[in-house]
Formats: C-alpha cells, sequence, structure tokens
C-alpha cells in the first residue's frame, strides 16, 4: 500500500483552520484529541482526492495535528487494524457517504452530479469561502469528465505522473513528491480565487470612500479614467469595470512618504493612446524643476517616447513603453519592475498635478466646448463579494 507523507511544517503551518466543526446536525462536534489523522483514496489519487484533502486541511483540523495519506484499492476502505489509533478520513473511495468521516460520492445515484470535494464542503459549511466553491466545483467538473480549459491545474496534477523527473529509478511515480506538488496546485488555485474575489471588495469600498477618485467619464472625449492613488493593485479591476486609462501611485518608503512612483497605463482593449500625456508629462516635471523650455528641449521631449528605453536623459523620472508607433499604453515614474531609488529622480509633481494633466490632455478639450469630468457611482456587490465579507467576518469572530 502506498503511503503519502504529509507536507512540510511550514506548508502546513500556512494554512489557517478552525479547530471544530459542527456536524450536519449542527449540535456535534470532530474530537480530534490530539490523534493523527490519516487521509485514504484510491491509488493513482486525481483532483478530486486532492481538492477534498485539501479542504479538510484547510478548515477543518486543527493547526497543530499531523496527517498522512494513504491509498487503497479504488472502491476499498482501509482495514479497522491499519486504522487503529487514528482519525480515518475516506475521500473519494469506500463506497460510503457518512460524514464527518466518510465521503465517497460513489455511494449515491449514479445520476448525482457531485463530487467527494462537494460532499465535504457542503457538509462543513464551507460554502461562503469563495476558493472553496471554485474548488468543489472545480472537483466536480474533472469527476464527471467535463471539458476543462487546456491550461487547468487538472492537467498539471493529472500529468505529474507522466513526468520523469517525478518517478523512480525503476519508473514508479514518486507519489509522496506528486501529492504534495498537487496540494501546493490545489491552494495556488484557492488563494487566486479568493484573492481576485477580494480585489472585487476592494475596488468597490475603494469607489464608496472615495467617489472623486472613482470611475470618471471625460468629456469631450468620453475617456474612462480611474484614479486610485496609493492603490496600485486596483488595477485590473478598474480595467474590469470599462476604464480607459488607469492612474495610480505608491510609496516605495513609507518613511518617506512624500516620494511617491506612478504609473499611467490604458487597459487592454483601449485605443487610447498616452503620447500627448508624457509629452505634457515631461513639460510640467521641467517647468517644476525651474529648467528653461528652449526650443531645442521642447523638440526632445515630443520625441521622447520615440528614444529607445522611452527616457529623456534630462528629464529620466518618466519612461514610457510604446507597444507601436500609434499606441503607448504605459507610463512609470517609478515601479516595482522600474524602480526609483535616488531621491533626486522621484517627480517633483504632487499626484493631483499629475492628475490634472492627465484629464487636460485626455479629455479632448475644445474652445467650443467647456471641458467637463463626470464622477460614476460605485459597482454594486455581487454576491461572491456578499459571501467574501460575511466569511470575513465570521474568520475575525473565530478569531478574536
Amino acid at each position: 500500500m502506498a503511503i503519502l507523507t504529509a507536507l512540510s511544517q511550514a506548508f502546513a503551518d500556512a494554512f489557517a483552520r478552525p479547530k471544530k466543526v459542527n456536524k450536519k446536525n449542527g449540535n456535534g462536534k470532530i474530537d480530534f484529541d490530539g490523534r493523527e489523522v490519516l487521509f485514504v483514496t484510491h491509488e493513482s489519487p486525481d483532483t478530486d482526492a486532492y481538492v477534498s484533502i485539501f479542504l479538510i486541511v484547510q478548515k477543518v483540523l486543527p493547526k497543530d495535528c499531523k496527517w498522512e495519506i494513504r491509498t487503497v484499492h479504488a472502491g476499498t476502505r482501509l482495514s479497522e487494524e491499519q486504522g487503529a489509533g487514528y482519525i480515518v478520513f475516506h475521500m473519494d473511495t469506500g463506497l460510503k457517504f457518512e460524514p464527518p468521516y466518510d465521503f465517497d460520492q460513489h455511494a449515491l445515484p449514479s445520476k448525482t452530479r457531485t463530487s467527494s470535494a462537494q460532499l465535504v464542503a457542503d457538509y462543513f459549511k464551507l460554502t461562503k469561502d469563495a476558493g472553496v466553491r471554485a474548488l468543489a466545483n472545480f472537483a466536480t467538473q474533472t469527476d464527471h469528465i467535463e471539458k476543462m480549459v487546456p491550461d487547468s491545474i487538472h492537467h498539471l496534477i493529472s500529468g505529474y505522473q507522466f513526468n520523469p523527473l517525478y518517478r523512480d529509478e525503476t519508473g514508479e511515480p514518486l507519489w509522496n513528491y506528486i501529492g504534495s506538488q498537487s496540494l501546493e496546485a490545489v491552494k495556488a488555485m484557492y488563494d487566486r480565487t479568493n484573492f481576485l474575489v477580494g480585489s472585487k471588495v476592494r475596488y468597490r469600498r475603494f469607489c464608496k470612500k472615495n467617489p472623486k477618485e472613482c470611475m470618471s467619464t471625460l468629456f469631450p472625449s468620453r475617456v474612462q479614467l480611474f484614479s486610485a492613488p496609493g492603490k496600485p493593485g486596483l488595477r485590473n479591476e478598474a480595467w474590469e469595470n470599462g476604464a480607459d486609462v488607469v492612474l495610480w501611485s505608491q510609496i516605495p518608503n513609507p518613511e518617506k512618504p512624500e516620494q511617491f512612483w506612478v504609473g499611467i497605463s490604458t487597459g487592454r482593449d483601449s485605443d487610447v493612446s498616452l503620447r500627448p500625456v508624457f509629452e505634457e508629462l515631461l513639460l510640467a516635471e521641467a517647468r517644476k524643476r525651474g529648467i528653461k523650455i528652449t526650443r531645442d528641449l521642447k523638440k526632445k521631449i515630443s520625441n521622447a517616447a520615440d528614444l529607445p528605453g522611452g527616457k529623456l536623459m534630462e528629464l529620466p523620472t518618466w519612461f514610457c513603453f510604446s507597444a507601436d508607433k500609434k499606441r503607448f499604453p504605459l507610463i512609470l515614474a517609478g515601479s516595482r519592475a522600474h524602480p526609483i531609488v535616488d531621491d533626486e529622480l522621484f517627480t517633483a509633481l504632487t499626484f493631483a498635478e499629475i492628475k490634472d494633466i492627465v484629464i487636460n490632455t485626455l479629455a479632448g478639450k475644445r474652445a467650443f466646448r467647456k471641458q467637463k469630468v463626470e464622477h460614476l457611482p460605485a459597482p454594486k456587490a455581487t454576491p461572491d463579494e456578499i459571501l467574501y465579507e460575511e466569511a470575513a467576518k465570521e474568520d475575525a469572530s473565530k478569531a478574536a
């Protein structure tokens, strides 16, 4: 019988888990009493098996609980002698659905669209967690042989055993290592899902708290601008909500809040060019620094976006990336990938001044029409976001 040991202690400690979970009837608890846990699943474990195990490790086991995975022939169970002294969970094998220890969907009618992972999520009432819902549905899709996208982690998990690096000298799969890698892949999907839903929540909260920094329509050009001072992580949500251009800032050194990096970027589907914005920023930076605006400097500034590296040496604070001759989708004055650390190189402009330049340049002001900025309302919370916030409150109350 193959035996899979637990992941490293560092990986196990990364999980946040409540210590006890109510039974289905709401008045019972699993008493672990310091005992080790065995997860029993079928040989050559699949996505459903790993997701089921992950959910219990992540959400049910006490933090200091030791556990390991053992495999048996599909449809069979671990003998009582082999499980003596342990708390034993059967996942995706055993032909029983008898919570809280047996979760095998094969014990249910064949037309039931579910999985061991979904049974775990439902029984332990974990479905307020967006990451859990995504994983349970994902496991059900794989268990019912539904079509998966080519880059799904399901193919990663099922493909480990065919990689020569994950086989021993006899050609047998190294299930210890494959199990560890598979659980890490599942955790990555879980974390990423919750991050994305959390981003939507943070975006909505920011818009409610900062209505004038939220999505704005510039007239007469109708360019959609989103301004996020100090919130670079909101860019993707802004683009998802229709922004043509996003302006953000971040402070690299909290001890020097007056120094900040700035980024201006167009969305994936935007045809807005930032070239005129880049030129206006360089002119404003020169004026703020007391640099004389000569005809020669103006000419250099007008051509700066075409220079190798998108940088004018006389004003090295600002960098422009050009995708082609028409589109200039990114302007930076410092970032993690293009850092500014020299005190003299941080922009001399304030964020408000930069924002005014962006608005005045992109609004398309004409002599016969008055420029206007219309601030749009914050988006409404989606069901996923509502559940995310409820789960966050419950986690906070448990931690208190």
